[in-house]
């Protein structure tokens, strides 16, 4: 049910204006709720306009790309089937997704929604593993086992949750480099 309600609430998200590098995301599905259509593709280019890649996904199996690692993207819900991208847009009014370091064009003829990333973020628990360091002002803590917490606030890289009634920071990513396999919807 919660799957549904995810698709559901990123699929009704409104417009926004895009501007700036990375206060905003773009969600694209290979299922929502059903599987989106086999011949939809969500297509990938260099700036110079020159082919990087593909991402597709045949009668609902997982989705195949070559060039696009799970590293190189927000999050990924293998489960759902779902690929989030930092984007922005560019000077010709075309999707800019960030894929690793490099900002890549967005082809698609599939369904996808942007999103400003706070938003976005408060909509989702993050995992912190054992060692992760947290912060509660100016004093560091070292997580001693796996929490999920929800996200209740957002500043630049890092993400505020709730430990113990107080307010602990957890740097989520540095610049584009985001921690994989943290976000999750639970």
């Amino acid at each position: 049910m919660r799957q549904f309600l995810l698709i559901f609430y990123l699929f009704l998200s409104s417009p926004l204006s895009i501007k700036g590098d990375q206060g905003f995301i773009a969600i694209l599905y290979l299922h929502n709720g059903q599987y989106v259509s086999s011949d939809s593709v969500y297509t990938f280019y260099n700036l110079d306009g020159t082919y990087f890649d593909s991402l597709k996904s045949r009668e609902g199996n997982e989705p195949t790309c070559s060039r696009i690692a799970k590293g190189d993207v927000v999050s990924y819900y293998p489960n759902m089937m779902i690929y989030v991208f930092f984007c922005k847009l560019s000077h010709d009014d075309k999707v800019l997704v960030r894929v690793g370091g490099q900002w890549k064009k967005l082809s698609t003829n599939a369904p996808f929604s942007i999103q400003s990333m706070k938003e976005y973020l408060l909509s989702l628990d993050i995992l912190l593993k054992v060692d992760d360091i947290v912060y509660y002002g100016k004093d560091k803590i070292k997580i001693k086992k796996k929490l999920i917490c929800h996200i209740i606030d957002v500043k630049g890289d890092y993400v505020a949750m709730e430990i113990f009634k107080k307010k602990m920071w957890f740097r989520w990513k540095k610049n584009y480099k985001v921690l994989p396999d943290r976000l999750i919807y639970e």
